[in-house]
């Protein structure tokens, strides 16, 4: 009969043999042995493998490292200690920390990035734009943050995380220390340009109709009883035409430009009648009048005609 003893973790296992000795059986390896093998010592469990860091490393245009919190929002200038020490590393490509490229990563023959500054020159300009933003009043920096929006032709529908990797390498972007308060002006300042630009697109399309209807003014063809699809392909051959996008709205201006011409010309009709009947009458008051006149004399005769001096109606209709 044989016996066998556990031992938690240990592959050697006591059994006996049929004559009552003892020896021992290896439960992995199979093997066999009278006498028990010196226990090897259990591995040690794996280090758990630490967390991804929240801090990636990106580039600006220049080349210059800048480090954004993906937890936070916030971001630096200087490295995070949780990123360690930098590796020296001989490519100066500009990848950042997601692997993607940021400028052209070219380099001169001194060895240096295109347009890089030597630490110098960037420590002097870093100097002067850290003293710089200490003389700023919150409201000097709030205009300051939203010049860099405006000058930047940044949209009011973009994601807060694209405009700040957009802007980090504008100075007035940061002029705005907290992260938080940077968004709230954000936030402040997103439907103010969504009115703004609404209002310069309704000025733009008011300019827009103004211009073509004054280019139709000035087209004889644009009159009765034209249609508007009678004449469309001389009216194409205008860059007016063009920035009016809707048909629909083409058609409106083309008929009320229309009617503006016709209500002119009626009244011009109208105002020309009216010149006849006092002109007649001022012809009938002058007794010394000779009908034998040429048209040339007539007209010099008519200058010593007080009547006909002082009447507006013929500034307006002077033949």
């Amino acid at each position: 009969q044989q016996q066998q003893q556990q031992q938690p973790n240990d592959p050697w296992k006591k059994v006996f043999a049929p004559d009552g000795r003892p020896y021992y059986h290896n439960v992995i390896t199979n093997e066999t042995s009278w006498t028990k093998p010196a226990a090897v010592p259990p591995t040690p469990p794996p280090k758990p493998t630490p967390p991804p860091s929240v801090w990636k490393e990106f580039k600006t245009e220049e080349g210059r490292s800048y480090y954004y919190n993906s937890e936070t929002k916030e971001t630096s200038w200087e490295r995070p200690d949780e990123l360690g020490e930098k590796k020296n590393e001989g490519n100066t490509n500009g990848v950042d920390g997601e692997g993607e490229v940021k400028g052209n990563g070219s380099t001169d023959n001194s060895g240096e990035g295109k347009g890089e500054k030597k630490d110098g020159e960037e420590d002097s300009a870093n100097k002067k734009e850290e003293e710089t933003k200490k003389d700023l009043s919150p409201e000097e920096a709030k205009e300051l943050f939203i010049a860099s929006l405006e000058d930047n032709n940044v949209s009011p529908d973009m994601k807060w995380d694209a405009v700040m990797r957009m802007l980090l390498s504008d100075s007035r972007f940061s002029a705005i220390k907290r992260v938080s308060e940077r968004k709230k002006v954000w936030n402040e300042w997103k439907p103010l340009r969504r009115r703004q630009i609404g209002v310069e697109l309704q000025e733009k399309h008011t300019k827009a109709c103004d211009d073509f209807k004054t280019m139709m003014m000035k087209e004889p063809y644009v009159f009765e009883p034209n249609s508007i699809e009678d004449v469309d392909f001389l009216l194409a051959q205008h860059s007016e035409y063009h920035n009016v996008k809707s048909k629909s709205e083409r058609r409106q201006l083309f008929n009320a430009v229309k009617t503006e011409k016709e209500n002119a010309l009626r009244k011009q009709v109208q105002d020309g009648e009216g010149v006849e009947e006092e002109f007649q009458k001022i012809l009938d008051n002058i007794p010394e009048f000779d009908p034998m006149l040429t048209w040339n004399e007539f007209l010099q005769f008519l200058e010593g005609v007080e009547a006909y001096k002082s009447n507006d109606l013929f500034k307006e209709y002077p033949y």
